[in-house]
This record gives structure tokens, sequence and C-alpha cells, in this order.
């Protein structure tokens, strides 16, 4: 019926998901044949609590403490569940049943013997255990009642006092007696013991027998080493661990602390040890805190677990505390035991991993919303060659098709970032040398900006790397703009490129493996960003530019970290306020040779060609442009009417648009067509397309990919080097 966000991050679901699931839904196969019980349990008395199981939606299970009552929920009884994650304290108790397991083992190797002596005279034993051979060399039936021997007799005689007194203190105070002493066993040797018993009451009060166990000892020495050994141990583990370990007394007093606070404070555990919170020298707040936590633990005898952030040597840190009461042997908590693990980078990951789910929601909102807009801008570029065409050199007119042009391309530029943002893009990754796209950014921020100083420090051997030409000017323009506006066109830009071997490291955003890389690096001398927003700029639609003449979209950093992740690249950032920033670029390198790039020449043609195109703009658009060329030209709307005529007709060429809803996509039209006519040549056209499904239709036979929107030179190159294609292939002798 409800669920808070707690189990929702937990268990791995959306609070959508969980409402309407059940109890079995969630828990783990073990226990989920429970819950019928369980709730016949629970309307019984109103309250249980139990330890469980769940399955998260990854499939890991872990274990919980349920707290379940039955309250009045909207006028209809409901069943209350308050769970508490237990699976470190189950670790912890299988720890600790295995040290139990441990120490009965050992005890159970120990010779010793249970008794019982009734309240007579000289205390007879009326019952001794098989283990008194061992631990006297005699017998049983020897020393109980009617034997030959008095137990008493065997205690060495300087220790019978200890012995009686020490009994007789247990019986006035009806407690158990502990106590070692000395035996003389029936070969004349003597042991240590170790002895506890209690007096055992009859129904009206009085006396009746006393009843214990006594064990040999004499190893302790070797026993005690051992245990030293043990204690040093566990010493040497506390005092190398990372995480900061202490204890404290009811007065709040440090008692112990191991020498892990020298990294967070600077200061030793010397410095600690003797002094209350307040003695340290902390802030009040903070000493508040631990008094009342502290007191609190030793109120309840409940741990306490809280994240607590700390302004340490090294900046703030976030801690992860766990306080535990400590007992003696009575059950009195006597101390409390405190361990403070640092959690920054878990948190900071934590903070990676929100990031990235936000930026996968903006960028297939973007991504859509490119894909419908790309359609719309079909017109406007394709159009104005189409116009100019029709105007005389000297008409007027020619200067607003050109603005209109220009506004157009502009326009689809945002767009190409939005769908680079959404991941939706297709772009053809090759070989290239990152130094003259470097080298085309420099001389347009040059003629953008001619105070701008731009210092180059290019690599002169510098390695390939394989990515999308187009995307990667994109990304490392954005880059450079972004330093030029900070600066305000004026200052130094330092645009640097570098072979890179990277061992192992971490930056802001990522942990970069193991690798030969092309290191980018982008600095300049503006303003810096503020701490604040580090965390924020790569987010989608986050500016700090707010004023009119360079007020931004707040896509230029967005861009760049998806290119940079489409790259399988790193990127990291090191700024100060009003000391400038620098951007660091990592790509993993390639060995591929980049092939010389052909010239894109506006030639026609008189072929046929099918325009397959849900869009009613698009397919006028593609039309107009390919007549214009000289082709014939045929349209269908939907991939079905498109395998319907090619089943009475035939076509030198296809363009296919890869998504035309609601019907079949450009793949599976391509392969009904190819079923048809198995050589048929097509060419694939779209703005927003998964990169799987092309390469899909790729691998097929298609020739090749164009962007949307189209214009007149884009799409003649493409058309006549597929049709060239065919036309070569034709000529191969049979």
């Amino acid at each position: 019926l409800e669920v808070n966000e707690a189990a929702c991050r937990r268990l791995g679901y959306l609070r959508e998901e969980l409402l309407g699931m059940g109890p079995k839904d969630i828990d783990s196969p073990k226990y989920s044949v429970m819950v019928p019980s369980r709730i016949e349990e629970l309307k019984i008395h109103g309250r249980i609590m139990f330890e469980t199981a769940h399955v998260a939606r990854d499939g890991k299970e872990f274990a919980l403490e349920l707290n379940s009552r039955i309250i009045n929920y909207r006028g209809q009884p409901a069943i209350l569940s308050v769970a508490r994650d237990i699976t470190e304290r189950r670790k912890n108790e299988e720890a600790l049943r295995e040290s139990e397991r441990r120490l009965a083992t050992l005890m159970g190797n120990l010779p010793g013997m249970a008794y019982r002596c009734t309240n007579h005279p000289d205390w007879p034993m009326e019952f001794v255990s098989e283990g008194s051979a061992e631990l006297t060399g005699y017998m049983p039936e020897e020393l109980m009642d009617g034997g030959k021997v008095n137990y008493g007799a065997l205690i060495y005689s300087e220790d019978r006092e200890y012995v009686w007194n020490t009994v007789q203190k247990g019986i006035e105070y009806n407690r158990h007696f502990k106590m070692q002493y000395r035996i003389i066993t029936r070969d004349g040797s003597m042991k240590w013991v170790w002895e506890q018993g209690r007096g055992i009451l009859n129904s009206q009060g009085g006396l009746e027998a006393l009843e214990g166990f006594i064990a040999d000892i004499s190893d302790r020495f070797r026993a005690e080493e051992a245990l030293h050994q043990s204690r040093q141990a566990y010493r040497n583990l506390t005092e190398n661990s990372s995480d900061i370990i202490s204890r404290y007394d009811r007065d709040c007093r440090c008692l112990y602390i191991n020498p892990a606070i020298a990294g967070l404070t600077g200061k030793g555990p010397d410095f600690y040890i003797g002094k209350t919170f307040r003695e340290f020298g902390l802030p009040e707040a903070y000493s508040e805190y631990w008094y009342v936590r502290l007191e609190k633990v030793f109120g309840n005898g409940k741990p306490f677990h809280d994240e607590l952030e700390f302004e340490g040597l090294k900046g703030k840190v976030v801690y992860d505390l766990w306080i535990i009461p400590e007992v003696d042997n009575e059950g009195n908590i006597t101390t409390v035991l405190t361990t403070s693990r640092d959690v920054t980078e878990t948190r900071r990951l934590q903070e990676l991993e929100s990031r990235a789910r936000r930026l996968e929601t903006a960028g297939q909102i973007a991504g859509q919303v490119a894909h419908d807009f790309n359609n719309m801008l079909a017109p406007l570029m394709a159009y104005p060659d189409l116009i100019k065409m029709e105007l005389s050199p000297g008409n007027q007119a020619v200067k607003y098709v050109d603005d209109i042009e220009r506004a157009a391309r502009q326009m689809a530029e945002i767009n190409q970032q939005l769908l680079t943002l959404g991941r939706r893009g297709h772009y053809v990754q090759e070989p290239l040398n990152l130094n003259f796209i470097i080298s085309d950014i420099m001389d347009e921020l040059t003629a953008a900006a001619p105070e701008l100083k731009i210092v180059p420090e290019l690599e002169g051997e510098l390695l390939n790397i394989k990515g999308g030409r187009a995307q990667l000017y994109r990304a490392l323009f954005n880059l450079a703009n972004n330093a030029r506006d900070a600066m305000h066109d004026k200052g130094t830009l330092v645009l640097k490129t570098e072979n890179y071997y990277v061992e192992q490291r971490a930056v802001k955003y990522n942990r970069i493996p193991q690798g030969e890389y092309v290191k980018v690096t982008v600095t300049d001398t503006g303003c810096g960003i503020p701490p604040e927003h580090i965390s924020r700029i790569f987010d989608p639609f986050f500016t700090l530019k707010t004023t009119d003449k360079k007020r931004g979209s707040g896509l230029g950093l967005s861009v760049v970290d998806a290119v940079v992740k489409d790259h399988k690249g790193y990127i990291d950032i090191e700024s100060e306020v009003g000391q400038g920033t620098s951007f660091y670029v990592y790509f993993p390198i390639t060995r591929e040779i980049p092939t010389p790039v052909a010239a894109n020449n506006i030639v026609g043609g008189t072929e046929s060609i099918l325009v397959v195109d849900d869009d009613p703009v698009q397919r006028e658009v593609t039309k107009n442009l390919l007549e214009r060329l000289g082709y014939r030209v045929t349209t269908v709307e939907s991939g079905e009417k498109a395998v319907s005529v090619f089943k009475s007709s035939t076509f030198d060429l296809m363009i296919l648009d890869m998504i035309m809803l609601p019907g079949i996509d450009g793949v599976e039209t391509l392969r009904r067509v190819r079923q048809i006519s198995p050589t048929q040549k097509s060419l694939l056209v779209s703005g927003f397309s998964e990169s799987q499904r092309v390469n899909e239709a790729l691998k097929m036979g298609a020739g090749g990919y164009i962007r949307k929107p189209l214009d007149l030179k884009v799409i003649a190159t493409a058309v006549r080097q597929e049709l060239g294609r065919k036309t070569a292939e034709s000529a191969m002798p049979a």
C-alpha cells in the first residue's frame, strides 16, 4: 500500500513497481513460505519481530530484521512493517558464533569435572562427572559419598581457607562463586584448577546443595601467553586499521583511540586519550553531537549508526559511524566502542551513479525532441539551395535565403547537440589525428576572437584515435569555446595534445584503466568555476552564462560528456575561482591508419530511386532534391508499401528512413526487400537511430548512412557513391 524511498533504493525498484507487490514477491524463497504463518501470528499478537531476507531487483539477497504491527490504514486493518538491514550484523554474529565454537572446542579438550555436594558435614559429593579421572586421578565413585576420598582433602592446604571463604560469600549473596586454586592429585602432583559453582536452595529457601564445575588450568601460563599474543594481534589490527577505532567511558572520556585519527586531524592518539570531547578543542556543535549519542547508547544499550561529516586536514570527509556498547560479566555497560569508516569515495561514486541516471533521462527526452525537430528542419535545410538556383545572382532575395540557410544550420547544430546528448546520433568511427581537429578549432577561434591568445602545445608524433570527426570536433570546440567565454575573449588559451600512458588513475568523475591514451588539455586563465558548481557542469541545460550576449543553452559540456563516453574516453577537471580552469580528456589510441577523404562534388544522374519515409515533409524534400539532381523518384510512406512495390517494379536505389512508426523499420524493410531483390542497393536516412540497428542494416548490405536534416551536397554525394558502387559491380565479369 505504501513504501518509503529507502526501501526503493535498497530493493532497486521504483516506488510504482513496489506498490501492489506482496511479501512473497520480495522475500527470499527460504522465508516466503513463512509469510502465511507470520500473518496468522500477527493477527494473534498484534505485533511481531522476526528476521527474514529480501531479494533485490539485481538478485542479491540481504538480511533484515522486520518489526511488524497491525494498524488502521484509511479505515481498514493493514500491516505496517519497518525493516532494518542486518546484513553486517549477521556477518558479525557468524564471526561471533565461529569464535564461540572454537572456544567450546578448546574447553571440551580441557580436563574437568562437574559435581554436586549435599549440605551435610564435610559436604560429601553425591555426583561427580567422568572428568574426575583425568582431573584428579580418582574415578567418580571414589570421590562420591561412600568412597574413600573427600575432594576437600585434595585442596592444597594453603588454599583451603580461600576456597571456603569464596564459597561462603557466594552462598551469602546467592550468586555464583568463581575461584582458582591448587589441588594434589592421586600421583602426588599439583594442579591449578578453576572452579565455578552456586548454592542450590530448597523450596523453603534453605541451602540444599552446591553444584559446579572444576577444570584443569595448569597450563594457564601457556594459555595466558597465547591470549597475550591474541590480544597483541588484535591490537595490531586496530593500530593498523584505516578505520578510526576508539573507546569511551560514561563521562565521554577517551580511553583508547588508534593512530588512524592522525590522518584526519594531524594529531596522534596521545593527544586524545584521557580527554573528553570538549577538551579535544572541537566545535561545540560537534562535541554536543557526540555527548548526546554516547549518552543514548549508555542509556538504552543499543548500537547507534549514522553518517557523520567532518572537516579534516584534506577537506570534508564523510564517515560511516557505529557506536557499540561494551558490557562486563554482569551485563552492565561499562564503555562504548566507536568505529568510523571513511565513505567519502563511496558517496562520491553514488552521486556519480545518480548523475548518470539523470543524464540518461535527460538524454532520452532530448533525443526524442531532436528526432521530431529534424523532420521539421528538413525544408529549411534543403530548399535554400533550390531557391537560389531559381534566382538570378543579383537578386536581393538571395541574401534573405542565405540568412534562412545560416539560421537553419545553427538550429541543426543545436539539434545535433541534443542528439549527441541523447546518444541517438549515429556516426562512422574512423582513425584520425586530433592535432588536425585542434588546428581547425584554433582557426575558428582566432577568426572569432582576435584578441584571444591561443597557445598550441601539440605533440609532433601524436598517436591516432578512433572516432567520429564531426562529433569530436563538436566536443573539443565546446571545451575551447567555453574557455573563451570564461575569459570574455581576452586571455590565454592553451590547447595541448600528448601521448599518455596511464597505469591506474582516479579522476573526479571516473577511474581510468591502464592503457595508452591521447590526452587533450584545454586550459584557460578565466574566472574559474565555483566548487559548488563543479559537480553539475556536465548536467544538461546547466549554464553559468547569464548575460544576454553570452547566455548558453546548457548543452555544451553535456555534449562533451556524451561524446567522450561514446569514444570510451574519460574526462577530468581542475578549477580555482579567479585562477582559471583546466579540462583533461583521455581517448584510447588505435593503431589503425587514417584513409584519405574523397572530395564531395555535386553530381546528379538519371537513375530510378525509391524514397521510403513516414514523414510527408521529409518525403517531399528528398524527392525535390533528387529530382533537381535529375533522378527519377518514386515515394512511399511505409516499409510495407516499399516491399509491395518491389514485387512489381525495380529501382536502381532505395533510400530508407530508419524509424517509421507504427510499421516496420528500415532494417526490417531492407531485409524483406533483399529477399525479393538480393542485390538491391540502398542508403539509410535518419537523425534518430540506435547504432545497433544501423550496424545491422549496414551488415545486410546498405551502402551508407545519411544524417538528417538533408542538404543538396550531402545527398548528391552519398547517392552517387552508392550508385557508382553498383555500376562497378555490374561491370565485373560474370
